[in-house]
């Protein structure tokens, strides 16, 4: 939550979030604190979306929840390498 209220107090719009790049650093965040040996590598496919605040911050928190269980759970021993996450 407060990287949303970071962008927005950074942008013109007081409002609205521009999910793709929110989405990026959030994963870039999480990536950071769970994937130090590098072994899982994140491909983004975002359409240009726009969301008010009310729609992002429950978003953001699910999609924090999902990578960071990714993180900690699926990927705890060598098994895969590479999972497929579509979130659309």
């Amino acid at each position: 939550m407060a990287l949303i209220h970071q962008k927005l107090y950074r942008s013109d719009s007081l409002s609205q979030v521009d999910m793709p790049m929110y989405i990026r650093e959030v994963v870039d965040q999480l990536e950071e604190s769970f994937n130090h040996d590098e072994r899982i590598t994140f491909y983004y496919q975002l359409a240009p979306l726009e969301l008010d605040v009310s729609q992002a911050i429950p978003l953001g928190l699910i999609i924090t929840e999902a990578i960071t269980n990714a993180l900690k759970y699926a990927f705890r021993q060598n098994i895969g390498q590479m999972a497929p996450y579509r979130c659309r």
